[in-house]
């Protein structure tokens, strides 16, 4: 047995370690599904992450992987380049430190996760993250079929939260769909395939664009897999996979149909020139975000005068009234490049393109040298991930902020080679 495990092994409460973590992980998870307990939630995390701080410092125990430093680094980057934004630009606002939330997360849960890794938890997270969502979303799903007077037109999310649980649950489900699809291709067992795809159609339940987008594009790397890297199949399990695999995107399809219809109607509107559907503001919303970035992608505008500055490009573009007061008014242009560079520059933008490149990366490389398809899905999955960015700005917004972090460094440490410990 190594040093470390030798000294973990001889902490007081080192048979409670994966129980904190799992209660940290879950505390970190509910309120993204139930907001009014964020509170009691947030406390116990903290305490939690406080006290095991405390013991990793004063004890030796594991070290990270290069993979996983890199990782920290970029997440710690994005999140200071966001918060010097705010701190080096006068005057401040309510807004702009609004704006901090996110960014401050991202800190929190990368402590969170530089613990699981002093304490050999790492490879655990995927499963702690992936049941802590979809118990959370089992209970919401409950909840809401107890308050629902009727089930038609019904969309996961919306009767307990409103706009903000559709948007929560559109992006933290399909997240929380690839991590328990990563589960089931390493442990084929019945369990963990129900798990996959009571997660599958609760996320399909949401009816978004969001969900539909991202599971669809993991579900087509699948079947790249399968026609491209599937060697050692049979042609009958080949021609079962590809089956399963279009039913579930018809399935997926089906579930977001009436999202689907509505957008195609939205863009035939837009060539008409109606701009006051969800497409339509979202397309006027990108063109002001263009105009506003004119001048200002190198420094940005900073994160207390962004809706001023928003409001100033929108006056100059020939949209009705309507359009231009709603995009003054809102908190995110629906497109998150667009946000980063407006509120940190340049540095802003690249930040956030490496926190979303170098998980792909990372996938991509344990793929080449494995062939493990669980990692080419992920790598669709961050695929979507960048494609949905396009038409929501996900990283203004604590849960999905969160949601992310703590599904992505799960998977970072999944994908990167087992470590013994030193020190």
């Amino acid at each position: 047995m190594n040093l470390a495990q030798n000294n973990l092994d001889r902490l007081v409460f080192s048979k409670q370690i994966p129980f904190l973590f799992m209660v940290m992980t879950f505390s970190a998870i509910a309120p993204l599904y139930f907001e009014n307990i964020r509170q009691i939630s947030g406390l116990l995390f903290l305490a939690i992450l406080l006290i095991l701080s405390i013991v990793s410092y004063r004890t030796t125990l594991y070290k990270l992987t290069c993979i996983e430093k890199r990782w920290l680094y970029v997440a710690i980057a994005y999140s200071f380049i966001l918060i010097l934004s705010y701190f080096l630009r006068f005057p401040y606002t309510s807004d702009g430190e609004w704006r901090n939330a996110a960014p401050v997360f991202v800190l929190l849960i990368s402590g969170w996760y530089f613990l699981s890794i002093r304490f050999n938890q790492n490879r655990e997270l995927i499963k702690y993250v992936a049941f802590s969502s979809l118990v959370c979303a089992l209970a919401l799903f409950i909840t809401e079929l107890y308050m629902a007077d009727s089930l038609v037109g019904y969309r996961f999310g919306e009767i307990y939260d409103g706009t903000r649980g559709l948007a929560a649950v559109g992006f933290i489900l399909p997240l929380t769909t690839g991590l328990l699809a990563v589960v089931w291709l390493k442990n084929r067992s019945y369990f963990n395939l129900a798990m996959l795809l009571i997660a599958f159609v609760l996320s399909g339940l949401n009816g978004s664009n969001t969900a539909f987008s991202i599971v669809l594009i993991s579900i087509l790397f699948g079947m790249t897999y399968v026609f491209f890297w599937g060697a050692n199949l049979t042609r009958k399990t080949k021609r079962i996979s590809i089956f399963l695999l279009v039913i579930m995107v018809l399935s997926s399809g089906w579930l977001s149909k009436s999202k689907i219809i509505t957008a195609a109607n939205d863009v035939v509107g837009i060539t008409h020139g109606d701009y006051s559907t969800s497409t339509g503001l979202r397309y006027a919303m990108f063109n002001i975000g263009i105009e506003a970035l004119k001048g200002n992608w190198l420094l940005g505008v900073g994160p207390s005068q962004y809706k001023m500055h928003v409001a100033s490009a929108a006056n100059k573009t020939n949209y009705p009234e309507s359009v231009k007061v709603f995009s003054s008014s809102v908190m995110q242009l629906h497109n998150q490049y667009i946000m980063s560079f407006l509120l940190a520059g340049a540095l802003g933008g690249l930040s956030l393109l490496f926190l979303l490149i170098y998980p792909i990366r990372i996938f991509l490389s344990y793929f080449k040298q494995t062939k493990d398809p669980a990692a080419f899905i992920m790598s669709g999955m961050m695929i979507g991930v960048m494609f949905v960015l396009f038409f929501g700005a996900m990283f203004t917004y604590t849960y999905t902020t969160i949601f992310y972090m703590l599904a992505i460094s799960a998977l970072i440490s999944w994908f990167s080679k087992p470590k013994g410990a030193t020190n």
